[in-house]
C-alpha cells in the first residue's frame, strides 16, 4: 500500500501538470523506495479495474462526460460541447 504522503504528492503532481488523470509508473526498490519513471495522461488503466474491483471506466466515463461542454486545448486538436476540429475538420 502507498502510503498517504505519496499519495498526496501524486495528486500534486497530476494538478500541477494541469491533467485530470494521470497514469504513474514507478518502481519499489528492495530498499522500500519508490523511484518514479513516468507520468502518462492516457495510460492504461483496465487491468487496475479488473485486479481491484474499483470500477475505473465508470468513473473516467463521468469525468469525461462532465468535461464536455467546457472548451479545452489538447494538442493541435480542440474539443468544444463535445465536437473534435483538428486540420479544418469538424466531427462529433
Amino acid at each position: 500500500m502507498i502510503d498517504e504522503a505519496l499519495q498526496r504528492d501524486m495528486r500534486a503532481l497530476v494538478r500541477r501538470l494541469g491533467l485530470h488523470y494521470g497514469s504513474i509508473d514507478m518502481r519499489l526498490t528492495p530498499e522500500g523506495k519508490y523511484v518514479f519513471f513516468e507520468i502518462n495522461p492516457s495510460g492504461q488503466f483496465l487491468f487496475i479495474e479488473i485486479d481491484t474491483g474499483h470500477p475505473l471506466s465508470n468513473a473516467m466515463a463521468a469525468m469525461l462526460l462532465s468535461a464536455r461542454s467546457k472548451p479545452s486545448q489538447m494538442g493541435s486538436t480542440t474539443w468544444v460541447d463535445g465536437w473534435e476540429t483538428r486540420a479544418g475538420r469538424t466531427r462529433q
